[in-house]
């Protein structure tokens, strides 16, 4: 069953697994659809523009299905949470221990999330 957020294109020819992906991406943008807490990030100009109530979610699956639900077509600023994902791509290319001589994470990731890595010069001091 499909939310009223909803706007998959899957059809009767869709995988099983996929139709799954859509149900529990549905549910998903139900419960957090109407969550308004927080305020928009002024201090990025980019983050300036965001429009609050602007909500979506879009994933592919490795077998190239969509599934897709609420604003997921707005354009949006990814800003720091590309961190994470250029991280694992270091690690991929060049080895957990080359990575780690090479990046090195902020006083604050300690505190915060994976949103606070930083990429410095080894030797660079991060306080």
């Amino acid at each position: 069953m499909q939310s009223a957020g909803s706007t998959t294109s899957l059809n009767a020819a869709t995988p099983a697994h996929v139709w799954r992906i859509q149900e529990i991406v549905d549910g998903v943008y139900e419960k957090y659809k109407n969550v308004d807490d927080g305020e928009v990030a002024t201090y990025i100009p980019e983050l300036r523009k965001a429009d609050p109530k602007h909500f979506g979610i879009c994933l592919a699956t490795m077998d190239g299905h969509m599934v897709r639900a609420g604003d997921w077509d707005k354009e949006f600023t990814i800003q720091s949470m590309c961190k994470p994902f250029a991280f694992q791509m270091a690690l991929e290319q060049f080895g957990m221990e080359e990575t780690l001589n090479t990046w090195v994470l902020s006083p604050a990731v300690m505190r915060s999330t994976p949103s606070s890595w930083i990429r410095k010069p080894r030797g660079h001091s991060t306080r």
